[in-house]
């Protein structure tokens, strides 16, 4: 045997309900509080690509439809001004490395530059820096 990444899940509509409990490329969710375990819920305003799940399925007709998704090693952001040691790899918005979990360093952008270096061993869930830009992640 040899170990991988798992392939792509299919996405799939499988309820609006506010208190639903969805996995992975699941949705609709409203928050990450509706995706089991650690999932995040991936917000989506049209029809972007869910990272983790195979959008070639994507649920037709309902544009911006948010799915649940593993977002190990994709930037996420989990809030602002937290508590030191609160933010794990690649979550933000960090302030210093303070806020970051262990050894991990808050990597600061200054956003809108299109030199600026991509957060290092993260992912864009987005595949468009801009979103992030000027969120600093662990």
């Amino acid at each position: 045997g040899y170990c991988s990444v798992p392939p792509p899940g299919i996405l799939v509509f499988m309820s609006e309900e506010d208190d639903a409990i969805l996995e992975r490329c699941q949705g609709d969710c409203d928050d990450d509080s509706n995706c089991a375990g650690n999932l995040k819920c991936f917000q989506r305003d049209s029809e972007e690509l869910v990272p983790d799940c195979d959008s070639a399925n994507a649920f037709e007709g309902v544009i911006g439809t948010d799915y649940c998704y593993d977002a190990t090693g994709y930037m996420h952001f989990i809030g602002d001004e937290l508590p030191a040691g609160s933010y794990g790899l690649c979550e933000g918005d960090c302030d210093t490395s303070d806020d970051c979990i262990g050894d991990l360093v808050c990597f600061s952008r200054d956003g809108g530059d299109p030199n600026e270096p991509p957060v290092p061993g993260c992912l864009d869930p987005y595949n468009n820096m801009t979103v992030h830009e000027s969120i600093d992640f662990c």
